[in-house]
């Protein structure tokens, strides 16, 4: 994961292909407010790529997620 003072959004990679936005919002949605969950698809088949994106409302949410989600397991990969 990927984080810039002042943002709101964080880069979530090694998603495995199967996960779903729920499955994101249930895992960050106790750090904050979340605006959005984009997991990012492939064009041709429509299937998940191994990355998205999640807004949080504020910074501080988008920080804790970081620093207390990097490396944990979501549809059994760890998050990046």
């Amino acid at each position: 994961m990927a984080f810039s003072a002042g943002k709101t959004t964080l880069f979530v990679g090694d998603l495995a292909i199967f996960c779903k936005d729920d499955d994101i919002m249930r895992t960050f949605s106790p750090f904050g407010q979340i605006v959005e969950v984009k997991i990012m698809k492939s064009e041709e088949s429509h299937r998940n790529l191994s990355y998205g994106f999640v807004k949080f409302a504020n910074t501080v949410a988008a920080k804790d997620a970081m620093e207390k989600l990097d490396g944990k397991i979501l549809c059994g990969r760890p998050l990046r």
